[in-house]
């Protein structure tokens, strides 16, 4: 482990022993150059919106064997206008139309809790728990819903840990696992501009592939950083967010912070020699 690496480790330590709540992390390499960075990487927390990841995986998956047609047109139902994020709950039901594949967009791009609770009944959440099995990521499980509070209460929560978000997000960019189409499919909607602390900490011509997600408590981050030269996966999860902390504006300072470090560490070893001289 090189003395870099030690030191930014040491940093990030210091910020997250000062947190009142839990902060998880894991971040890898995609290319290889330099060490990892773990914070509680195997402890359970709720996913919020980013298990809508995996959602979108098994989507694309079922449109590569034929299964679903993405260019089928549904009617806005309802009965899945819901509350929380996104934009079809202030749409007119029954009128509305848009394809599959429009809800699907939806559901990366905006967070929409009405698109994701349609495909979560289109695509089958037993499918998608069945592919991440099949993925090697048993601890990652979607379970209920967006916005079913009665499965909230009840503790049937969509669950994962900080390796786990990231290591899918390496079988998208290694295409280890899935088909070009499907790696290719997600990626492209996970690269569409969204807010998040992961965009907040890298600079704006840095591409990036995310996902945020928040709810009571809980904010959550995963993400692929296209540093050229050096790219790599990031998962960042918070849990038991002080009351103290209205809108998590503390929390969302203290993510920069760790993400910069991040961030810091890998582009320096994507831009240097292994001797530390500076190549670009």
């Amino acid at each position: 482990m090189s003395s870099l690496h030690i030191k930014t480790e040491k940093k990030i330590q210091e910020i997250t022993d000062d947190y009142l709540g839990i902060i998880g992390l894991y971040a890898i390499s995609l290319d290889g150059k330099g060490g990892g960075f773990s914070i509680n990487h195997s402890e359970t927390f709720p996913t919020a919106s980013i298990i809508k990841i995996p959602l979108l995986m098994e989507y694309s998956r079922k449109v590569e064997a034929g299964e679903l047609d993405p260019m089928e047109e549904v009617t806005l139902p309802e009965d899945y206008i819901c509350g929380g994020s996104g934009v079809l709950q202030h749409l007119t039901p029954g009128v509305t139309m848009l394809t599959l594949e429009d809800y699907a967009t939806l559901m990366i791009v905006i967070s929409d809790n009405v698109a994701t609770n349609i495909m979560f009944d289109r695509v089958g959440n037993q499918d998608v728990n069945r592919l991440l099995n099949e993925l090697g990521l048993p601890d990652t499980k979607l379970r209920r819903k967006m916005q079913a509070f009665r499965d909230i209460r009840s503790e049937n929560e969509n669950i994962t840990v900080p390796k786990d978000m990231t290591t899918l997000l390496s079988i998208l960019y290694t295409e280890e696992g899935v088909s070009e189409f499907v790696s290719k499919s997600a990626l492209d909607k996970l690269k569409l501009w969204k807010q998040g602390v992961i965009r907040d900490s890298v600079p704006d011509e840095v591409d990036i592939a995310d996902k945020s997600g928040w709810m009571g408590g809980v904010l959550c981050n995963t993400g692929i950083v296209y540093h050229p030269g050096n790219a790599y996966a990031v998962t960042i999860m918070f849990k038991h967010v002080p009351r103290s902390d209205e809108n998590s504006l503390k929390t969302k300072n203290i993510a920069r912070k760790i993400l910069g470090l991040v961030h810091g560490y890998y582009e320096e070893l994507g831009a240097a020699s292994k001797y530390g001289i500076r190549m670009n």
